[in-house]
């Protein structure tokens, strides 16, 4: 059997109420990792990020999102693609 591909899932928790979660997924030396931004377990964004330095990050209107949470998030999501990536 050929392994075709490999996803790992993770999560970064922001607050009680914000947490990032993430698919990556890895095939021979390509790396991907997809996610979504969740506030109260609804999503309020989604974001991308690839070994070949492609980076996605949007946020949804109405996504009740302080400036400060926005800020958190994408700290956070930066720390977390420089470990995985």
């Amino acid at each position: 059997m050929e392994v075709q591909r490999t996803t790992t899932e993770g999560k970064s928790v922001i607050s009680d109420s914000i947490k990032l979660t993430y698919s990556i997924s890895t095939k021979g030396e390509k790396k991907e990792i997809l996610g979504e931004v969740r506030k109260d377990d609804e999503i309020v964004g989604r974001f991308n990020a690839s070994n070949n330095g492609i980076i996605g990050f949007s946020l949804q209107e109405e996504n009740n999102l302080s400036t400060n949470d926005i800020n958190l998030i994408f700290q956070q999501f930066m720390k977390d693609i420089e470990i995985d990536l």
